[in-house]
């Protein structure tokens, strides 16, 4: 393997903002060799994240302000490695699809620009050792958001940028307040997160009362980023940004909330391997509460991208939830439910894109039938949506069903964990309603007659998405694979890995085959179709249209057209009284 040397790591995280000045000049010649540009930045980093699995973490420090004990520090270990290598892999994905999608477009060097940058503020961010200089990432990280979201410059998606922008900082300086407390405070003079966690975290070294705003800030601050519930408001507005975006903001941007809780909770805060009983309480609640207002939102919702960001908010509450519990389930569930969430939504963001860049709405009432003409980008969606709503033998069943576990088998306030695992359960229902409807309304039932013959996206754009629709699935069969960077990233938080093997794994509370199960739900697939194969013989035989047709008084009501239309208030009409 290629080994980079440890003089020359601290610059590779400078190449993405080299690339973002080099993105426009080359864009006057050619706008598609910013992407190529992007792609290029990306591999030396991928390298050095291969390098860190085979020797172990890396830790740099040179002095900034040595009066004021800042140093420009990198840290990378399992849990750095993990959240960057699904940044670096979804930054891939995006720019190849965005080469699709924005193309014709004006303004797609500065795109691709500020792509760069984002890229570059959130792998700085993710490995980033001082709590100064990790603020510093995540506002290149925020600045470069808010551009994007507002990139095609109309009145909604303006109003949507200055809206994250505005919400997002006030996080932000939640995280300050708590950082500059955390500094100034007796005894303590430090922002190194290695140094404060190598001496037992905040707990340990200064024990308190002035250790609750401390963390209440946190969490708010990290909240925010997250889109947790009652801070969620920004994301759904954040989608008039490109599709290849959106696929970035929910797959990976949201997560930097939850590798904050992560990073600040249980290592600088040293609340330990569990979380102390009544702060766990509290954080599972906000999950609890996040997940069930972002399903039924997402329930009632009809414009594609809202549905999917909406859903985006349900499942950062199971990851909340983990977190809350805080056992070797718990930790191993929610950081399981953060690789896989990051998959299967930026497949579905990138499928929505597909459809929008083809039939050019995002209303799911008025598409329909368009699994004839798009089968690809119909049977990546069909394979995420089954991943995020839990149906095995897909990844999302196999996390959602280990924060179960977490919940049924924690000690501490066992009564109300088994009822958190009973709504979690219960959102996973609603998940199932709500894509059941955008699936019927997209790609299923009547095709609009504002359509004619509709054109499978070009291959460049059905590539990521076969790809992540791929790995959901072969995440859910073979939970082996990822568990070999989320194992070593739970040990790096001081919890203990969870013991995975080829074909399942064994808890306290029970036993998952993951391999049993799929060839189970494969062989019921087949006996259905044949089932369904054998009932067509009997049924007599009825033309495409006539399926379809509707009528009034035993005539025919085609001179309604749309108005008569099956649209998706048939699934959820019903619900809004609610």
């Amino acid at each position: 393997m290629i080994a980079i040397p440890t003089s020359l790591i601290p610059y590779l995280f400078l190449l993405p903002f080299v690339g973002a000045a080099i993105a426009p000049a080359l864009g006057r010649f050619r706008p598609h060799f910013t992407a190529g540009v992007f792609l290029l930045v990306l591999l030396p980093l991928a390298i050095l994240l291969a390098q860190v699995v085979s020797t172990g973490p890396i830790h740099l420090s040179y002095p900034w302000a040595p009066a004021q004990k800042l140093n420009y520090e990198l840290y990378l270990d399992s849990l750095a490695l993990l959240f960057s290598t699904v940044t670096i892999f979804l930054c891939f994905l995006s720019t190849l699809h965005s080469a699709g999608y924005m193309a014709g477009r004006e303004g797609q060097s500065r795109f691709y620009s500020i792509l760069l940058l984002f890229g570059g503020g959130m792998l700085g961010m993710f490995c980033s050792a001082n709590l100064f200089q990790f603020l510093i990432f995540w506002e290149l990280m925020t600045l470069s958001c808010y551009l994007l979201v507002g990139h095609f410059r109309t009145e909604v998606s303006l109003r949507a940028a200055m809206k994250y922008f505005i919400m997002i900082h006030v996080g932000t300086l939640c995280l300050l307040a708590a950082f500059l407390s955390i500094y100034f405070h007796p005894g303590i003079g430090t922002l190194s997160m290695v140094e404060l966690s190598r001496r037992g975290g905040l707990a340990a070294i200064s024990p308190g009362r002035w250790l609750l705003p401390v963390g209440a800030l946190s969490l708010v601050g990290f909240g925010f980023k997250a889109a947790m519930s009652p801070f969620h408001t920004w994301l759904p507005e954040a989608h008039p940004a490109p599709s290849p975006i959106s696929a970035l903001l929910s797959g990976i941007m949201i997560k930097a909330g939850i590798y904050g809780m992560l990073r600040f909770l249980l290592g600088v805060y040293g609340l330990g391997p569990s979380l102390l009983e009544w702060a766990g309480l509290l954080v599972a609640t906000f999950g609890v509460v996040t997940m069930v207002i972002g399903v039924h939102m997402a329930f009632l919702e009809k414009d594609i991208k809202r549905i999917l960001a909406f859903h985006s908010v349900s499942q950062i509450g199971y990851m909340i939830l983990g977190i809350g519990v805080g056992t070797t389930l718990g930790i191993t569930g929610a950081l399981f439910h953060a690789l896989n969430h990051a998959l299967f939504k930026a497949c579905l963001f990138l499928c929505a894109g597909s459809v929008i860049y083809r039939v050019g709405t995002r209303n799911i009432d008025e598409m329909g039938g368009l699994a004839k003409d798009m089968p690809l980008t119909t049977l990546a969606f069909l394979f995420a949506a089954f991943a995020i709503s839990g149906i095995p033998p897909f990844n999302g069943f196999a996390s959602k069903l280990i924060i179960y576990e977490a919940c049924l088998s924690t000690s501490n306030f066992s009564s109300i964990y088994t009822l958190y695992a009973a709504i979690a359960i219960y959102v996973s229902a609603l998940t199932v309603a709500s894509f059941m409807k955008a699936a019927h309304s997209i790609f299923f039932g009547q095709k609009s007659k504002r359509f004619g013959r509709i054109e499978e996206v070009p291959i460049h754009m059905v590539i990521p998405t076969s790809v992540l629709s791929g790995l959901c699935l072969l995440f859910g069969i073979f939970p082996l694979l990822p568990m070999k960077v989320i194992s070593p990233a739970v040990e790096s938080v001081g919890v203990s890995p969870l013991e995975i093997g080829w074909l399942g794994y064994t808890t306290s509370t029970g036993v998952y085959l993951s391999a049993v199960l799929a060839a189970a739900v494969g062989a019921s697939i087949l006996l259905g179709l044949a089932i369904y194969r054998a009932g067509l013989s009997f049924a007599p035989a009825v033309s495409s249209p006539q399926k379809y047709e509707m009528v009034i008084g035993g005539e025919s009501a085609d001179i309604l057209g749309e108005e008569l239309r099956p649209h998706s208030d048939v699934f959820s009409g019903s619900a809004e009284h609610f």
